[in-house]
């Protein structure tokens, strides 16, 4: 089981914009951090551990940019 996370997810911030990041509930506490263009933060922790297969948080973005 997984008791502690960190995890920083990168993206073109000229391309997309992050908007939202609903963290997974079945952690005892989860954060996430968007204030950074082009840069997501995650950081959680659970004193009975995480199972495999679990889902940590749902983000959505704003196309500002299509790919060519």
């Amino acid at each position: 089981p997984l008791g502690a996370l960190t995890m920083s997810l990168q993206y073109d911030a000229t391309r997309l914009k992050a908007v939202s990041c609903n963290v997974n509930a079945a952690f005892d506490l989860l954060l996430c951090n968007l204030a950074k263009s082009g840069v997501i933060q995650l950081a959680g922790v659970d004193a009975s551990g995480i199972g495999t297969n679990t889902r940590v948080a749902d983000l959505t973005f704003e196309i500002l940019q299509p790919a060519r």
